[in-house]
């Protein structure tokens, strides 16, 4: 039995203990322990919502509200920052143990304590139409209210010996719910997962810099890191041709301080402009999936009859060949060449975001360097790529452009990157890889004297892949950190 001063009103953390703020009397509840390592609330968190008439009469709410939230944050890190779908159940189910209804519960979050914004429920307009579900997003004040307890979290998972033990306690206890992949490659990744290990003074440091110079990466990355303490990750699935994983969205800054079996992050490799190299490949494969198509389906007849009418077959294979030149001419930067071909002069920066916009089927783009929307660019190359490329802009134009760039990391760069070899490879040599959708980390011994012969070993190994599967030699960079 808990004991609790009269008239107090208790707050349940999810590690199983029961605090009261007055006394600060606490007790372990042991069978709460499959769930004691979710993230604490703070008491910033647990001051502003317990003013709250709905909370205050179901303290423990804050608790779940605290977890959702969370949950919302790490999910919209994912989305680069943009909001997301959140199903009815999820939250119904959430809310479900208290009196109130889960509306009360999420309505007192956004219209009186501000901490998400949701769209309208759109319901179907007919029964073979799908109805649209809410779109939800956290506020600034929400993500720095959170940061505050997942940092603290995360610093007591780093240095705290009970703390450390309790947690190394639950991991092995959820080893039995862990899933087992079938597929090799994504068993790759979640063994990688569950393996790599942080320098935790290195980590700390950058985080107390970033939470002051960079507060949306400091916020993001707290997710992340917890996610690798706690081993506790999402579910891996092949989309599009790439596997989202936690290392690959952990921000490039934190990854140098990486271990991974006495190991550290010391390259990188990539393939230079991997979807625009590919895309001239891409258009090729594209004729020629029409012209072999059965002739039983009849929008296949249509498309292949206006492709054999319109395209030069032997002009568009010349400038599919022209334009994979350009991204693989290791004596010029690519995207200084296209500016230099259309006529403009911008950031190259601004030019690479503008092309990969531009190959989805975007018509206008965000400048990464003055954050303003621009569509000029868009529109000179889409005029200089017409005239430029006339047979590939016939090609292009019988299907979804937005479809583009899943095409060319399903058929291209995930069959590439995602073959298991290359990692068997690199690991004859002593070397660890870790996929990174275009290109790989490498783990290494610093000290290793074949570090940079090794590294050539395997760009040429990248690149023979490319030539093989695809009869294209992409261009690879290797980066020593």
């Amino acid at each position: 039995m808990h004991r609790w001063l009269s008239g107090c009103l208790p707050l349940r953390w999810h590690n199983g203990e029961s605090v009261n703020r007055i006394s600060g009397i606490v007790s372990i509840d042991k069978k709460a322990y499959a769930v004691w390592d979710r993230v604490r609330v703070s008491k910033d968190f647990f001051d502003l919502l317990i003013t709250h008439p709905v909370f205050r009469s179901e303290p423990k709410a804050i608790n779940t509200a605290q977890y959702w939230l969370n949950s919302i944050d790490a999910a919209v890190a994912r989305n680069d920052g943009h909001p997301v779908t959140w199903g009815w159940k999820d939250i119904q189910d959430r809310f479900r143990p208290y009196a109130q209804k889960a509306t009360v519960f999420r309505d007192a979050l956004r219209y009186d304590l501000h901490l998400i914004e949701f769209t309208t429920y759109r319901p179907p307009a007919n029964e073979m139409a799908q109805g649209e579900c809410r779109k939800f997003i956290t506020t600034p004040l929400c993500r720095s209210l959170l940061a505050g307890g997942n940092y603290q979290w995360l610093y007591r998972l780093l240095n705290d010996p009970t703390t450390r033990r309790r947690n190394q306690v639950a991991i092995s206890k959820r080893k039995r719910a862990r899933t087992v992949y079938a597929d090799p490659f994504l068993r790759m990744i979640d063994e990688f997962n569950h393996a790599v290990k942080f320098d935790r003074d290195g980590l700390l440091g950058r985080l107390q810099r970033d939470k002051t110079d960079e507060p949306g990466r400091f916020n993001s990355t707290l997710h992340i890191l917890l996610a690798f303490e706690r081993k506790w990750f999402t579910e891996l699935e092949v989309k599009h041709g790439r596997v989202y994983h936690a290392f690959v969205a952990l921000a490039k800054e934190y990854r140098p301080f990486a271990l991974l079996d006495g190991k550290r992050y010391v390259a990188t490799l990539d393939m230079r402009a991997c979807w625009p190299t590919f895309f001239g490949r891409f258009m090729g494969d594209f004729y020629d999936y029409w012209m072999q198509l059965p002739q039983s389906d009849q929008r296949a007849v249509e498309i292949a009859d206006y492709l054999k009418k319109e395209v030069n077959h032997s002009a568009l294979k010349s400038e599919c060949k022209c334009w994979v030149d350009i991204f693989t001419n290791t004596a010029q930067d690519p995207r200084q060449a296209i500016m230099d071909a259309i006529g403009i002069k911008i950031d190259r920066g601004d030019m690479k975001e503008c092309l990969n916009v531009w190959l989805n089927g975007g018509k206008q783009y965000e400048r990464v360097t003055t954050g303003k929307i621009n569509r000029t660019d868009n529109r000179a190359l889409e005029a200089w790529f017409n005239n430029t490329f006339p047979n590939m802009a016939k090609v292009w134009s019988v299907d979804d452009r937005t479809q583009t760039g899943q095409c060319l990391g399903d058929f291209y760069e995930g069959d590439i990157m995602m073959d298991v070899s290359l990692y068997a490879y690199a690991e004859s040599m002593g070397l660890t890889l870790s996929y990174e959708y275009d290109g790989v980390g490498v783990f290494a011994d610093p000290d290793d004297s074949e570090l940079a012969a090794k590294l050539e070993r395997v760009k040429t190994f990248i690149q023979n892949l490319s030539v093989n599967k695809h009869q294209l030699p992409a261009e690879v960079k290797v980066k020593v950190l």
